[in-house]
């Protein structure tokens, strides 16, 4: 009886085993009728597929079938299935996949009311919610794929809204949906965003933990009402709330102005105010909400001082009304990329609160490595981005903006600002789209001519050409066949230095020692463990060039 019944149970299981049947989640798939295209984000490392006499996917009732039985089953490889006599394509994919359904026609304004489901590759719960969806931005809504601003409510009205974190960002209710059309790699967005947020730290970081320097972006797939979209960047608000800002409380505490046009957002011309506008010299104001005050004064007394303040003035006080770090940081990063339109528009001028510095965050950051606004490309990568505030640095008496932008500028090269991790931040993106299938689909919705896959290569040689100029921008000194950050750094013992250092070299090599403003102080021959002696240079910084090594900083105390 025993073995009667072993019998019965592996020939159950066998059966079993040759035919599966794989049930889709709501919200974790989007077909498309018209492009007879499926993108579907089930978790498909579990499952067996050898052996099989038939697969199907079960995607809202309608059971679809594999017309080929892959072995095994991927991310990003197109699959033929049938329905009802119809030949679909069909893709797993690793993206969050963003569904949409509304009865109404979308528009800029006011946001009209939708249904919307996030779900990933996770068991997490699909989101769901009723929520506004608006059309955003300027010159990209003539574009075929727009953007969408996206509020979550909890009722059909907008009364209440929801607030829920998406893709491990922040907890809130309002949300971007990036289209990126005009960038040809989809990228550029999503890797400057997150590389801002790798150089820059809040200075009031310690006192607000919460706060970010700039956005969170992942990466998603949206349809509306059955309709592939493509692939999107949802990101977080630049807000108050990202920002941590001081509530208004009768009198202006935090402030946010975002650049909107170029009409005196760099700073070199000063017009007067009107507080019956919000919007002043290019700027908008973002914070204090309208509701609560509308007062130019701050934002125009601090475009007067740098606009019209003596040049001693302005040396001795400008630490006191701009914050020094960030205006090093923001300018390292607005020239390594290259983001010609971020000197003034599509940037925010903050306060983190009353009597206490401005600083800039970036925003849209599509234009950068070679490319601009409209995603055509323009290979200019010899030349410096500045405004009015960065004029007025870069010429004070002393120098110091340079000497200290050019420490900075050395510090992030040899991390952050290495052409490793450049290169590695911009394959990893590409990698991770290319993988999962979604340039086929772009392809598909959009067209081919919308990507452009020599853009890759054409962007690690400006970023090469661009770190050359920079690297000589910053160290003067430098000659271009020495210009080589991936050079191991030379060892120094020690560093900062009293009196004498020693150079780790295995035989007798040259040096030469440099000041911040790239003059020779010293220079001369040494062997490995014979000490070089510096009392007689004056504390500072200095720059130790040795031959085959990258230029190393020398703090002497």
């Amino acid at each position: 009886m025993k073995t009667i019944y072993l019998i019965l149970l592996l020939i159950s299981n066998a059966t079993y085993s040759q035919n599966l049947e794989i049930n889709i989640e709501n919200g974790k798939a989007i077909v498309d009728n018209n492009l007879k295209l499926i993108v579907c984000n089930k978790n498909i490392t579990t499952y067996n597929v050898s052996n099989l006499n038939s697969l199907n996917i079960n995607i809202s009732g309608n059971s679809y079938h594999f017309t080929n039985i892959p072995n095994p089953l991927e991310y990003g490889i197109p699959y033929q299935v049938s329905f009802n006599n119809q030949f679909f394509t069909i893709y797993f994919s690793q993206t969050a996949l963003i569904n949409i359904y509304t009865t109404s026609t979308i528009v800029d304004e006011p946001k009209v009311l939708a249904n919307i489901i996030v779900t990933d590759t996770t068991n997490n719960s699909p989101i769901t919610s009723y929520c506004g969806i608006e059309y955003r931005g300027g010159i990209s809504q003539n574009y075929p794929k727009k953007s969408f601003d996206i509020e979550l409510w909890e009722d059909t009205t907008g009364t209440n809204t929801y607030k829920t974190s998406i893709l491990n960002m922040r907890n809130d209710d309002d949300w971007l949906l990036l289209s990126m059309y005009n960038e040809p790699l989809r990228l550029r967005n999503v890797i400057n965003h997150k590389l801002w947020r790798e150089i820059h730290t809040l200075y009031y970081q310690n006192q607000e933990p919460d706060a970010a320097a700039g956005i969170k972006t992942e990466y998603a797939e949206l349809a509306i009402n059955d309709e592939y979209m493509g692939i999107y960047a949802i990101t977080e608000q630049m807000d108050k709330k990202q920002l941590k800002l001081k509530k208004y409380n009768t009198t202006i505490r935090g402030e946010l102005y975002k650049g909107v046009n170029w009409n005196g957002s760099r700073i070199r011309q000063l017009t007067p105010y009107d507080n019956n506008q919000r919007i002043w010299s290019g700027y908008e104001m973002k914070y204090p909400k309208e509701s609560q005050t509308t007062d130019w004064n701050n934002l125009y007394q601090f475009f007067d001082f740098v606009i019209n303040t003596s040049d001693t003035d302005f040396e001795n006080n400008i630490a006191n009304k701009f914050e020094q770090q960030n205006a090093i940081d923001y300018f390292i990063f607005l020239n390594f990329t290259r983001a010609l339109d971020n000197t003034g528009k599509n940037i925010y001028i903050v306060k983190y609160k009353e009597n206490e510095p401005y600083f800039y965050i970036p925003w849209d950051l599509d234009g950068t490595y070679g490319i601009i606004w409209d995603g055509s490309r323009n290979n200019t990568f010899n030349d410096i981005l500045t405004n009015g505030l960065y004029d007025r640095l870069l010429n004070t008496s002393s120098n110091t903006f340079y000497q200290q932008a050019s420490i900075r500028w050395n510090e992030l090269r040899n991390n952050i600002l290495s052409t490793n991790s450049i290169n590695a931040n911009i394959t990893q993106a590409y990698n991770y789209l290319l993988s999962n299938g979604v340039y086929e689909r772009e392809s598909l919705k959009w067209g081919t001519n919308t990507l452009d896959f020599t853009n890759r290569n054409y962007t690690y040689g400006w970023i090469n050409n661009r770190f050359d100029f920079l690297n000589r921008y910053f160290n003067p000194t430098l000659s271009s066949s020495e210009n080589n950050y991936t050079k191991n750094k030379i060892s120094i013992t020690p560093n900062p230095v009293t009196s004498t250092f020693t150079i780790n070299s295995k035989s007798l090599t040259s040096y030469a020692i440099y000041n911040i403003s790239g003059i020779l102080v010293k220079k001369g021959f040494t062997k490995h463990n014979k000490t070089i002696n510096i009392q007689e240079i004056p504390s500072g910084i200095y720059f130790l060039k040795v031959p085959n090594y990258a230029t190393t900083k020398l703090i002497k105390l």
